[in-house]
């Protein structure tokens, strides 16, 4: 908690070299703080990635991300591996067997972490896969670029502690395809609403 802390007080002194965010919290709140600590971590170099991933990847200029990374790594004593942290063979990344066979192939059959959910061995009709995910999209349909699998591991970890998501960004950067992709994993039906600006509550 003490390491916690003290990345939060160096944040927001940096905050008073940015104009982007009003206020010293701009890089990080309370709220950010309590969800960081919620988070499960074994040693320091997991509670600096769980920081970096729910600190820096909301900020969208790069030399913020940048100065949230050298604030963990020096607090944490760590190295920051950006790469390693959103490659498919991490193991927080949730099971995508038995029926994405192909993206397990790819990643070189690492072992999964245990407490993310699975999808059941049970082998399910096409068509009431399709009904639940909205398309029975399967991950042997994606390609896996580095920002698609930054995208599926920032929200795995989401679903994992059972926060909230917001998913932003430009038309085509994977934000449906990673739900559709989960839905899938886990079960779960999928409903996709698409607003304009002739979008009445009513609808």
């Amino acid at each position: 908690c003490r390491k916690l802390v003290l990345v939060m007080k160096d944040l927001q002194v940096q905050r008073q070299g940015t104009q982007v965010f009003a206020g010293k919290d701009g890089f990080i709140t309370l709220r950010d703080l309590f969800r960081w600590a919620q988070r499960p971590a074994v040693g320091y170099q997991q509670l600096a990635e769980n920081g970096y991933m729910l600190l820096a990847e909301r900020l969208r200029r790069e030399q913020e991300k940048e100065l949230i990374r050298t604030v963990l790594e020096k607090h944490m004593r760590v190295k920051l591996d950006i790469e390693r942290m959103y490659a498919c063979e991490r193991p927080h990344l949730p099971s995508v067997e038995p029926h994405h066979s192909s993206m397990a192939k790819n990643s070189g059959g690492a072992n999964q972490d245990p407490s993310l959910p699975r999808a059941s061995t049970a082998e399910q009709p096409e068509e009431e896969s399709s009904s639940r995910s909205g398309g029975g999209l399967r991950a042997g349909d994606i390609v896996w670029t580095r920002s698609m699998q930054r995208l599926h591991t920032l929200v795995g970890r989401c679903l994992r502690n059972k926060e909230p998501i917001l998913l932003v960004g430009e038309t085509g950067c994977g934000k449906t395809t990673v739900c559709q992709l989960y839905a899938e994993l886990l079960g779960q039906q999928l409903h996709i609403l698409n607003c304009h600006q002739h979008t009445e509550t009513a609808d």
